[in-house]
This record gives structure tokens, C-alpha cells and sequence, in this order.
């Protein structure tokens, strides 16, 4: 075992072979403790699971010359379930469909090496990126993770990456696999990813992913923010384009989504209103257990059948004159337009309650406390509640 993963081991834990001369390293770790339970309405068995995490991520680098550096990473991830099996998939710890029990603990390992000059850099090996198509997401236990190469460049106010996926390693999995949807694979995603931003008011994402032989996607984003009087304006507009391409092994895709949602925010108090749709024949395709963050309002559910029409509320507010770093969150999405087998009125609601608290300095510095009620409805079956508890401490040396 140690022969297999010796290099990212010496890595996520500082690296004391390889990085006792480098000039820089850090270590960053988050210990998470997840408690989750789901309760179907119907006659359905309850979903979940408690469980104690760990991710851990180091970073060294050398400098080889005055503008050339080589920086070696490595991560890695643990959990260990703390309840008894429920023999249910939650989605969240790996599950034995042949068997029918969720795993007792699991882990990822992974490591990788980057070469840059100046604002250019080179990576090779694991990837922790934040792109339209792939993306990753702390709202279970472990995170996703990805395996290729990437070519970035960062300029003032602006940065583009140029990448090819070929594994990841899904949020509930523990072994590296090739991309798929819906269980059907493809051999890699070559994307190019560009951010540009103006005056830290205007922000600008393209992004343009191909999916070998499975779909494309075009993603235009902008973000707007600025002071009106004693009121602060934070506008979202996001627009996708997914099509079919190579093999079409998914067969003909045509799925568009556009929304935008505005904020606005006085004194604590923050107030959303957005409107989202999804257009074209079919739903919005997505990397398998990959959730697409880049939408003007994230959610447990998608609200992305095909030509399904969704209303979004939100309302946060921030106890910082009692309570610093308390913060609650209340989301409404009402979706409708959409249908599901033979039901051609298809509707579906969602209302999400989120209290989150982080100390941000002291002796608890890293400390959060987060609990996300989530209640779904719908008129085509499968309504149920949930509730997640987050206890986290994040540590950097």
C-alpha cells in the first residue's frame, strides 16, 4: 500500500522528503463532520448517514530561477462512517449496489506537478477547478476530484485555462474513472475556460467544454455589482448552450438554459428575485453526481427538465450586531412548464433554510457550524425533507 500511494502520502502530509528544501509549503486541512437524513413523505425508506471526514492538501514550490518555479501538490481525503449501514445509497458514502451496503470508510489520494514561468504555469495530474461543465462541490463529505492537464495564463484582471479531463473521482467514489453521463463514458473534456474583470464591478466567464462523442456546452456568464444611494446591486445573468457532438453516443441534445437573478442588498438584509429556463427539447445534461454550480441560484434540486420554467426568492441576513459571522439563508424556487411521463403539468417546489456560522479570528479561528433544511415538493411523487448538519475546523500551516 505504501509502495502504491508513497508519493502523494509523503505529499499531503508536508512532504518531508521531498520538501525539506523547498522555498514555500503549505498545508491546508478541513475536518468535517457530516450528519444527513432524508424523510420521504410516501412510504419510502429514509435516506442517510453520519460521518467524519478529512481533506488535506499541500503545496510546494521551488524556485529554479528568478522566473521559473516548480510546484508539487498532493491531497487527501478520508471518511469514516460513524452510523450503521442503512444498506440504502445516500449518495453520499460509497454504496454496493451487488451487496447493498454503503461503505465503512473510503479515501482519495492524488498528487501533481506544475511547472510555471512568470503568469504561466502548466499542470499536470490532480485538478481541483471550478468550471461551468465540472466543479467542486462541498455540500457532501468528500470532494470531487479530477485528473489531466492545464495550461493557464493570468493577466491583470484576467485569467484563461486551457485543459483536458480524462478521469475523475466522483464525490462518493473512491477509484478514478472516465467521465460519463447518464453511465455512458467519454474519453476526455477539453475545455477553455476565460474570466475577465473590470474595475471589481464587472465580471465576464466564457467557457467552452467538449465532452468526446457525448455533448458541447457554451457558457456565457456576467456578473454586474454596484452602489445605488445606501443600496448595494449584485445582478447575475448566465446563458448555456449544450449540443451533441463526436459519436453522440447520449444521441440529439438540444438544451439551452438562460437565467438571471438580481440582488439586493441594504444594511444586513439581502433580497433576490430571478427567473431561470430551460429551453430545447431536452433537460440540461450533466457530468454523473457533478451538479452544475454555475446556475444563478444553487439548489439540492436542479429545477433543469426539458423546457421547465423556474421562480427564484431569496432573502439572506446577517446577524453581525449580535452574533458575527451568523448568517441565514431562505431560498424559494417554484418550477413549473415541464412534464413527466404522462403527466403533461408537471410542477415542483423547493424551500431551503440555511443558518451558517464561521469564527473568523481568535482561539476557534476555522471553526463552522452550518444546518441546511431542505423541504421539496412536487405533484409527480417523491416529496421528502432533509436535513444536513456541517460541524467544520479548517487549519492552515
Amino acid at each position: 500500500m505504501l509502495k502504491k500511494y508513497g508519493l502523494p502520502i509523503l505529499v499531503g502530509f508536508g512532504g518531508y522528503s521531498t520538501f525539506v528544501s523547498a522555498e514555500s509549503l503549505t498545508t491546508d486541512i478541513l475536518l468535517k463532520n457530516l450528519y444527513a437524513d432524508r424523510k420521504y413523505d410516501a412510504q419510502q425508506a429514509d435516506v442517510g448517514s453520519w460521518s467524519q471526514g478529512m481533506i488535506a492538501r499541500t503545496q510546494g514550490q521551488y524556485e529554479l530561477t528568478d522566473k521559473v518555479a516548480l510546484q508539487v501538490t498532493g491531497s487527501l481525503q478520508y471518511a469514516q462512517r460513524l452510523s450503521e449501514d442503512q444498506h440504502i445509497n445516500d449518495v453520499i458514502l460509497p454504496f454496493d449496489r451487488t451487496t447493498g451496503e454503503q461503505a465503512e470508510h473510503y479515501k482519495k489520494v492524488a498528487g501533481s506537478v506544475a511547472l510555471k514561468y512568470e503568469n504561466q504555469k502548466i499542470h499536470w495530474g490532480e485538478l481541483w477547478i471550478d468550471t461551468p461543465l465540472a466543479t467542486t462541490d462541498y455540500a457532501r463529505q468528500l470532494v470531487t476530484l479530477y485528473k489531466g492537464i492545464t495550461y493557464q495564463i493570468e493577466g491583470l484582471n484576467q485569467n484563461l485555462e486551457i485543459g483536458q479531463i480524462n478521469r475523475f473521482s466522483p464525490r462518493n467514489e473512491e477509484d478514478f474513472r472516465k467521465l460519463s453521463v447518464k453511465g455512458i463514458e467519454s474519453d476526455a473534456l477539453n475545455y477553455v475556460n476565460y474570466k475577465y474583470k473590470f474595475a471589481d464591478q464587472y465580471f465576464l466567464n466564457a467557457y467552452y467544454g467538449n465532452l468526446e462523442d457525448l455533448y458541447q456546452q457554451i457558457h456565457l456568464g456576467v456578473d454586474i455589482k454596484q452602489p445605488y444611494r445606501q443600496l448595494k446591486l449584485h445582478s447575475k445573468i448566465r446563458f448555456y448552450d449544450n449540443q451533441e457532438t463526436g459519436q453522440e453516443k447520449l444521441g440529439d441534445i438540444d438544451s439551452q438554459y438562460y437565467g438571471i437573478l438580481q440582488n439586493v442588498s441594504w444594511k444586513n438584509h439581502t433580497v433576490g428575485l430571478g427567473y431561470q429556463k430551460i429551453a430545447g427539447n431536452d433537460a440540461f445534461p450533466m457530468i454523473d453526481t457533478v451538479p452544475v454550480l454555475g446556475y444563478i441560484n444553487w439548489t439540492q434540486a436542479m429545477f433543469s427538465r426539458a423546457k421547465e420554467k423556474s421562480l427564484h426568492v431569496n432573502y439572506q441576513y446577517q446577524f453581525d450586531s449580535v452574533i458575527p459571522n451568523l448568517v441565514l439563508d431562505l431560498k424559494y424556487i417554484r418550477g413549473d412548464g415541464f412534464q413527466v411521463a404522462e403527466r403533461s403539468h408537471a410542477k415542483e417546489q423547493q424551500l431551503d433554510v440555511i443558518l451558517s456560522y464561521k469564527v473568523k479570528q481568535g482561539l476557534f479561528k476555522g471553526f463552522g457550524l452550518q444546518w441546511f433544511n431542505i423541504n421539496y415538493k412536487n405533484n409527480f411523487g417523491g416529496d421528502y425533507t432533509e436535513n444536513r448538519v456541517f460541524t467544520t475546523y479548517a487549519y492552515q500551516f
